[in-house]
């Protein structure tokens, strides 16, 4: 397999679209400490960020190799590398693996520098260690955790530059989860003749397409209240 085929497939792998997701929310984090008036470390930020798209991707790869394992993703939906035959599951969930050790060993590193960190850090490292239990076992799990990431990124972008938390950033936090919680129902569409089969218990299969829109519109609607309180709490 050529060199250039294999890179390729990693890139895919890693979903980079969601990558990019992860650091628009985070973004959204310091974004909120400017507004309130604090410095960003460019140092800080940069490390952070980089820990973020790292866990990122140790999640995605193990994920892609996991949905193979148990029979989803056969036909349709990941990245397709495993499916193609680009890339072997075993390899991929090694690679994972991996990162998902390196991702670990500096959320904690960063807490021990930024203690604060600690409340987005530890239910970090349990997303990253066993997200797909998480996502696949417990019921509703694929929505809510897969939404509490995008939270928690908010959170981790804000508690690594050492700032206080105010409830501006508490209800902002809270409001980056219920945009996520709002959209992932909604993109699971697509996937959901596919999930039906499979047999998985995504809120798009339990509600039906019809009902889970309505869901979706309703939790987006939540969401701009939360952001109404959050800009109210503003200093």
């Amino acid at each position: 397999m050529p060199f250039r085929s294999i890179t390729y497939a990693y890139a895919r792998a890693a979903r980079p679209h969601f990558i990019v997701a992860y650091l628009v929310f985070y973004a959204g984090g310091l974004v909120l400490g400017r507004v309130e008036g604090e410095t960003i470390s460019a140092g800080y930020a940069a490390t952070s960020a980089a820990i973020l798209v790292v866990a990122g991707v140790a999640v995605h790869f193990r994920d892609e190799a996991y949905d193979w394992v148990h029979g989803y993703d056969r036909e349709h939906g990941g990245a397709g590398v495993v499916r193609d035959g680009t890339l072997g599951h075993k390899t991929l969930s090694r690679a994972g693996a991996a990162l998902a050790a390196a991702a670990a060993l500096g959320i904690a590193g960063l807490c021990v520098l930024q203690p604060l960190t600690l409340a987005a850090g530890i239910p970090g490292v349990a997303m990253i260690l066993f997200h797909n239990h998480l996502t696949e076992r417990v019921a509703y799990g694929h929505e809510m955790v897969t939404a509490l990431s995008y939270g928690t990124a908010v959170m981790w972008a804000y508690l690594s530059q050492g700032w206080t938390p105010t409830a501006s950033f508490v209800l902002f936090s809270l409001f980056a989860f219920l945009v996520a919680l709002a959209f992932v129902p909604y993109q699971d569409i697509g996937d959901y003749a596919v999930d039906k089969k499979n047999g998985k218990k995504t809120l798009t299969v339990t509600l039906g397409i019809d009902r889970v829109g309505l869901v979706s519109i309703a939790v987006g609607l939540v969401s701009l209240v939360v952001l109404y309180g959050a800009l109210l709490a503003l200093p």
